[in-house]
């Protein structure tokens, strides 16, 4: 063909053909070279130059394909859901998700999201621990493929204030190497030998209770600060139960009264606040009267709900409109529902929305305890802590239980019996406790 006959795209793959019968950047450099001393006829010149810009948006395209691949823009525990939004490649699979029926692909394209969008989303609502007391842990390698909302740093992963902040500073890294954003990093820290790291402050809630509101104020604004210079986002803490007399909460709560709970809960809340940590408070909607510690097997509250209203109630009253965030119950209230535990309930949530105000996230107890006291799988009674409204959920456990719970709430959303909505609001909710309390 000779040059300057046919289309335009015809003659350009012509001269790419002929660049490619030896070397092409040492004669894409002596063009280049004759096109800056202005030789040869004007049309060639226009030709290369024409060229020259047909390759350079080609190569963009290249460039940009492979960061949407990549995920170069940014990962987010905590995304946007919305079509064409930052979850990495659409094409890419969930991970451990299962064969995908007529059904699912049907509910799956009505959501107008990717498998790897929603992987990434519902990774995001999930509150994780692990074992391993230093950066090598098996949980960081799990990390870099699974980008978890929040982790759980506790009595189990702690040696030192070093080796903590070093432990907390690889979760990072490995976010940022992966190019997402890094995990919440939350600790259980209510006061004494409950908490994550026991020889920090705070005091013992019913010591610090015993001196009063203002002793309660000290001793949490000291442990903000250490806290956060450790690289810890959010605590569960405080408690807000009355320390019933034989009762499961006795050696937790602040004191036996509910005024002394109350006016002690509303000090620690504004003391974390005040030193850029988030506390959630816990656990809704009281677990004074409980038969036993609800985490450790079947517990019931047999308080009627005047009696909760009277005393149980009064402390996340009092923090409802300053609290980042509160966390549900695994008791059984036989006021409520006598057979199902408290986080997996829709009442229970409108309770702490509708009724005491509460706005920020809703943390679920924790799910592998809630199998012992309910019955049924981790990943059942995940699906059902959402359903109920819980924002945040928490599997402590080992990698089974986290993978079970993850791929159950996947193929929930897949299939429709979890809306893209409610998982856009969770997420929406859940990104609060990324802002230090404040």
């Amino acid at each position: 063909m000779i040059d300057g006959e046919g289309p335009w795209w015809r003659r350009l793959l012509a001269r790419l053909d002929r660049l490619g019968e030896d070397p092409w950047w040492p004669r894409l450099l002596r063009r280049l070279a004759r096109l800056g001393q202005g030789e040869g006829p004007w049309w060639r010149r226009r030709r290369l130059l024409a060229a020259l810009g047909a390759l350079a948006v080609a190569l963009t395209g290249v460039v940009v394909a492979l960061v949407v691949a990549t995920g170069g823009s940014g990962g987010d525990p905590f995304p946007t859901l919305e079509a064409g939004s930052r979850f990495g490649d659409p094409r890419g699979q969930v991970a451990g998700s299962g064969s995908e029926g007529k059904d699912d692909k049907r509910a799956r394209r009505a959501t107008n999201l990717s498998d790897a969008q929603i992987g990434q989303a519902v990774a995001g609502l999930f509150l994780v621990g692990f074992a391993g007391e230093t950066p090598t842990a098996s949980f960081f390698e799990r990390l870099q493929q699974r980008e978890w909302g929040a982790i759980l740093v506790d009595a189990n992963n702690y040696v030192d204030e070093a080796q903590m902040t070093a432990l907390i500073a690889q979760a990072r890294d490995v976010a940022a190497l992966r190019g997402g954003r890094a995990p919440v990093i939350v600790a259980p820290q209510p006061g004494g030998q409950a908490s994550a790291f026991p020889d920090l402050p705070p005091d013992e809630p019913r010591e610090a209770g015993g001196e009063g509101a203002e002793a309660v104020g000290s001793t949490t604004r000291a442990a903000a600060r250490t806290l956060a210079d450790l690289g810890v986002d959010a605590v569960l803490a405080p408690r807000a139960d009355i320390g019933v007399v034989g009762g499961a909460a006795e050696g937790l709560s602040y004191g036996e009264s509910a005024d002394v709970v109350t006016a002690s809960v509303r000090a620690a809340v504004a003391a974390w606040r005040a030193g850029r940590v988030a506390p959630i408070v816990g656990r809704f909607p009281g677990e004074g009267a409980a038969s036993q510690d609800p985490e450790l097997g079947p517990a019931t509250v047999g308080l009627s709900l005047d009696q909760l209203g009277q005393a149980d109630l009064r402390p996340f009253a009092a923090v409802a409109d300053r609290a980042a965030g509160v966390q549900l119950s695994n008791a059984l209230y036989s006021a409520i529902d006598p057979v199902t535990p408290a986080t997996l309930l829709p009442q229970v949530v409108k309770l702490a929305r509708k009724e005491l105000g509460f706005r920020g996230p809703v943390v679920s107890a924790d799910l592998v305890a809630t199998t012992a006291v309910g019955g049924g799988e981790v990943g059942s009674v995940a699906v059902q802590a959402l359903q109920a409204g819980c924002d945040v959920l928490f599997v402590p456990g080992g990698r089974a239980e986290q993978e079970a719970a993850y791929r159950a709430v996947v193929r929930a959303v897949r299939t429709g019996k979890v809306s893209v909505g409610r998982v856009r609001q969770a997420l929406e909710r859940a990104r609060t406790l990324r802002k230090r309390g404040t």
